[in-house]
Parts: C-alpha cells; structure tokens; sequence
C-alpha cells in the first residue's frame, strides 16, 4: 500500500517511473496498476500519467521480468 501511495504522489507531481507488479490471479500486471491508479485519481480527482509497467516478481530470479523487460531495464 505505501509503494502505491509512493508511485501515485510521484507521478501526480509528473516525475516519470518504472515499476515492478506482479500479476495476481486473473489480473495481469497492467490491470492490476490501473486498478490501484484508478482509486488514487478518483480520490484525488485528477488524472495521472502512466508509468512503465514491468511485470515481475521480487521472490523470484532476476525479479521474475521477461527477457524483454531486462532489456528495457539495461538500456534506462
């Protein structure tokens, strides 16, 4: 809840951010973020911009991202 609450404060100040989720259940990655985004602009009555959305897992290897993402990773 607080890195949501973080990610939110940092893009309503418009700073651009990477963040790692992790699907859960049916929801992936991106479903998830909008969801928490999505409580966070209608509490707030603003629209926020969207961060890059790494899908990944911090209990796993190499935090769980695709080959893709590491490459998105190693060049930013």
């Amino acid at each position: 809840m607080l890195g949501s609450y973080v990610v939110a404060e940092m893009l309503r100040g418009r700073t651009e951010c990477a963040v790692l989720v992790r699907a859960k259940g049916k929801l992936t990655a991106e479903q998830r973020m909008e969801q928490i985004l999505g409580r966070f602009e209608n509490a707030w009555q603003v629209s926020l911009p969207r961060p890059k959305i790494l899908e990944g897992d911090l209990n796993q290897d190499h935090l769980g991202l695709s080959e893709e993402s590491m490459e998105w990773v190693r060049a930013h």
